[in-house]
């Protein structure tokens, strides 16, 4: 399969004053727009080669499909939800949903979709500025490490990541965040292509809108599902089981990532740099 490069180019913030002022001005923190410019001037920039994809409008924004991805999207707007009886992880001041309908992968746990939220609007998912302020800390020094302790998680997911993997930063068309493969679970859980997914958090140069994007993803090394009976593929990391009270649950995870962030892109299914082109094509707006 033909892989895409994604653009990493710096965005260029300009701020003109005009006019005579009697007092010193007032110092301004570095806002969205100067920390994603900063963070692409860190990184070697390349042409990103085109795609013939299929595009797509939707409220506020635009993105193009690349070839054999999905057949089309389809757009949910979903009210804004905060009555004492809504789950915490269902609270939303309203946002966007972007399902790919015809996904390549089948069958899995989550289904393909981009969520829009404003990312300045209350009432939100809890976490979802935690969030926020994680992504903005993680632009401002790219230099960093990437890993769980630093990385935005999805707020409106009743679990946790057992572990993520292949994290890398992206660029969209007016924005950027970071990437990574990971399943969620509620407790110690054996990692297989049935739960496993490409998780995207990003956030626009204006810092208006807020991207989750969550889509199914299967790797060579992994079994199919969580069952005993599903087998482990040639260069798996066994699954330590439940029965030994001892089990060394975190040096399990420990193994996974490493063998998954040794497989290139295009040993995952979609292949990775495919779905990093999709977010790639995104250009955005608060809802």
């Amino acid at each position: 399969m033909k892989r895409f490069a994604v653009t990493l180019c710096a965005l260029v913030s300009i701020s003109i004053a005009c006019g005579l002022v009697s007092t010193p001005p007032e110092v301004q923190a570095p806002g969205v727009a100067t920390i994603v410019s900063e963070t692409m001037e860190a990184f070697p920039t390349e042409e990103a080669p085109a795609f013939e994809g299929k595009a797509v409008a939707f409220q506020g924004g635009n993105l193009t499909i690349p070839p054999g991805l999905a057949a089309g999207v389809s757009q949910t707007l979903y009210p804004p939800a905060s009555e004492p009886d809504v789950p915490p992880w269902e609270v939303t001041p309203g946002h966007i949903g972007l399902a790919l309908d015809g996904y390549a992968l089948q069958g899995t746990f989550h289904s393909p979709e981009i969520y829009i939220y404003p990312a300045q609007k209350d009432p939100s998912p809890p976490g979802l500025s935690e969030d926020v302020n994680r992504l903005k800390d993680l632009l401002a020094d790219p230099g960093q490490p990437l890993g769980e302790s630093n990385l935005p998680s999805v707020p409106f997911f009743n679990a946790g990541a057992v572990f993520t993997a292949q994290e890398e930063l992206i660029q969209f068309q007016n924005g950027a965040g970071v990437r990574m493969v990971t399943q969620y679970a509620q407790s110690m859980a054996k990692v297989n292509n049935h739960e496993l997914f490409y998780h995207f958090q990003g956030i626009s140069n204006d810092g208006s809108a807020y991207i989750i994007a969550i889509l199914p993803v299967s790797a060579a090394t992994l079994p199919a599902d969580s069952s005993d009976a599903s087998p482990l593929p040639a260069g798996g990391v066994p699954f330590p089981g439940y029965a030994d009270p001892n089990a060394d649950f975190q040096a399990y995870y420990t193994a996974v990532r490493e063998d998954l962030n040794r497989l290139p892109g295009d040993a995952f299914n979609p292949d990775l740099t495919v779905l990093d082109a999709l977010i790639a094509s995104l250009q955005v707006s608060a809802p």
